[in-house]
């Protein structure tokens, strides 16, 4: 690491010999120099709006700063921490900067996202080339079973459901590894004015069949409208509520969504009263196929959640969840957001994509 005292003016009093192997310079040549000085000119330009608020540091404060050169034809990334030097009587006597080098960080992080790149961009394709096959042997499947249900053979019709139950489930889990993949490979959208009122009018057209077949109960309040990608509020929604009444063995099925106002974001709360979750699997449940039932219980491929924690981190925010077996969940997350204007508000037509 880079170490630098300067006193109260920047002058250099001391440098370490990483400063001299880096910067090609002769330490006690240094010496008195300004610390700018030690730069290369747009390093300096960089770095000259710092200085006043570097000057106004606080005793206990420090700044940070990265900042990366060239140097002999390759890149040099470092994270400068600067703190201030006090004696007891709080009277500044100079600074320390202390340079942190990032630099086989930044390179061990840039193989590390080209290699996701590549595995997210192979579980797309492998899905893909997939899903035309599968969705073929499904299809033949049903062909079959309807022929075969007019023989009286139960071991045949207990085989063909078997074969047919397992291909629909795989067909499934496919298309949420295609829908997992898409949704990251894809590039950030841009922020949109997105009322949630209206994505909580889509879900209810998608929870239907819940009403129609189980005892339920919605409860949503007036929600607020926000700047979010609207597609992927959708999606959080949609499987948050929608888990509320498919893990569920309640007479009366209920799912509540609440929200709450804190400073610079806000905070929802998404309840359900259904079978809960075993507090050793609560640090799991968000993770890429992690299930804790199986198909023949709740069908699924234990991948929404993890799309749910996905979208919450894309939007800066952060997704959290208490349970307890028996009595149902809680899941909480938070959208960082800035006051949405009402002119903003009454220019949005359709926010929501179908």
């Amino acid at each position: 690491n880079l170490v630098i005292i300067t006193d109260n003016n920047f002058r250099v009093k001391y440098a370490n010999q990483a400063v001299e192997k880096e910067f090609n310079v002769n330490r006690d040549k240094v010496n008195e120099q300004m610390i700018l000085d030690l730069f290369r000119s747009d390093i300096r330009e960089e770095f000259i709006p710092s200085m006043r608020k570097i000057r106004n540091l606080k005793s206990n404060d420090r700044f940070t700063q990265e900042f990366s050169f060239e140097l002999d034809g390759e890149m040099r990334h470092y994270l400068l921490i600067i703190t201030p030097i006090d004696n007891a009587n709080i009277i500044r006597s100079g600074f320390t900067f202390v340079g942190i080098n990032l630099t086989k960080l930044k390179e061990n992080q840039a193989k590390l996202e080209a290699s996701n790149r590549q595995l997210e961009r192979f579980a797309y394709i492998a899905s893909h080339d997939l899903k035309s096959p599968l969705r073929n042997i499904v299809s033949f499947l049903g062909l079959i079973k309807r022929k075969v249900s007019k023989i009286d053979d139960p071991s045949l019709q207990e085989y063909m459901e078997f074969a047919t139950s397992n291909a629909t489930s795989m067909y499934r889990l496919i298309e949420d590894i295609l829908e997992f993949s898409r949704m990251r490979k894809e590039q950030k959208g841009e922020h949109q004015v997105v009322d949630l009122n209206l994505v909580i009018q889509q879900i209810q057209n998608t929870i239907k069949d819940y009403f129609e077949n189980y005892n339920c109960e919605f409860e949503c309040p007036e929600l607020p409208t926000i700047m979010a990608n609207p597609t992927q509020m959708l999606q959080l929604f949609q499987n948050l509520i929608e888990n509320g009444f498919k893990y569920n063995e309640s007479e009366l099925r209920r799912v509540r969504v609440k929200v709450q106002e804190v400073p610079g974001k806000l905070v929802f709360s998404i309840q359900d009263n259904g079978i809960g979750i075993e507090e050793s699997f609560l640090n799991d449940i968000f993770e890429i196929f992690k299930r804790l039932h199986s198909n023949n219980e709740y069908p699924g491929s234990g991948v929404g959640l993890a799309i749910c924690k996905h979208i919450v981190e894309e939007h800066h925010g952060e997704i959290t969840v208490i349970s307890e077996p028996g009595k149902g969940s809680t899941f909480t997350f938070s959208i960082p957001q800035k006051k949405v204007t009402p002119e903003l508000a009454t220019a949005e037509v359709d926010t929501v994509t179908n």
